[in-house]
């Protein structure tokens, strides 16, 4: 026969909403970054990262640099990855949210800044991201206004690949120059965490020197720009087309000539920055 479950005093469950309330007011101030208490909510994981004795993996940070990225997009920056401090990490599924602080070079004021971010993996060894929080440290949001509605992804067919020969057709794609590869670095971003997030069997260490990148193509979806130009860079919502070579042999073995197909988008609505696809290998 079970035994009954002891009776809390009142004075006891009043003790226990007290602590429960203080708990929830430190979560929301701190919006899972400076605080681990886990007793009402996904319990999280802090790490911090030494460049020395414990360095930051290379999946964290990508995402760090994924949260510079959407807020160097939407707000016209160029903020660059120094460090990335610490980071918590939700443990409750295989797919963790990732709330990361770290150190931001401005080069147009040659100066260093704290920054935040928040990613999550919507699911686990899918390239399926999202991002609601991208800001310097001690903002809410980049206009100051709080952001109350919660994104939920809701789970749709990822981007594939058009039939033609998308790097040839410059009436409906942006075929990036070599030149403004380096320029704009968030296109190889693109392709390395298409590769990480989709090979897990390293955890979250990857060797991406292998990565090289062939050609580039972008179609702006719904911010038409016609015709397509250099602005397409710039499309808040864009699918971009990445053929590259992949060396490691262990991760894709003789099918070196691949494709990744990246969809970038933004809900203006709730502020989230979604990055999802998949890469192929090139049929000949």
């Amino acid at each position: 026969m079970p035994m009954p479950l002891p009776i809390q005093s009142k004075e006891a469950l009043d003790n226990n909403f007290r602590q429960r309330s203080k708990c929830m007011k430190r979560v929301k101030k701190y919006e899972g970054f400076d605080t681990t208490d886990a007793r009402y909510g996904p319990e999280l994981q802090k790490s911090i990262c030494d460049e020395r004795w414990s360095p930051c993996c290379t999946l964290v940070r990508l995402y760090a640099r994924m949260g510079l990225h959407r807020y160097n997009l939407l707000q016209g920056k160029n903020l660059q990855l120094n460090r990335v401090k610490k980071y918590n990490m939700s443990t409750h599924s295989a797919a963790c949210n990732y709330y990361i602080t770290l150190v931001a070079m401005d080069p147009a004021r040659s100066k260093l800044l704290n920054f935040q971010t928040k990613v999550d993996e919507e699911r686990f060894g899918k390239f399926i991201l999202t991002s609601d929080i991208a800001r310097p440290r001690g903002k809410n949001t980049e206009d100051g206004s709080l952001i109350t509605e919660h994104y939920f992804y809701v789970k749709g067919s990822l981007p594939t690949c058009p039939p033609e020969d998308l790097f040839e057709n410059s009436n409906r794609f942006y075929v990036v120059e070599e030149s403004e590869l380096q320029v704009n670095d968030w296109i190889r971003l693109y392709l390395e965490l298409a590769v990480a997030t989709t090979h897990r069997s390293t955890g979250r260490n990857h060797d991406l020197s292998g990565l090289k990148i062939m050609k580039v193509a972008i179609d702006t979806c719904e911010d038409v720009v016609e015709p397509p130009n250099e602005a397409s860079l710039n499309a808040i919502n864009a699918i971009v087309y990445i053929r590259y070579k992949d060396f490691c042999e262990s991760r894709v073995g003789k099918d070196v000539d691949r494709i990744a197909i990246v969809k970038r988008s933004f809900n203006e609505r709730n502020g989230c920055f979604i990055l999802e696809g998949q890469n192929e290998v090139i049929k000949s």
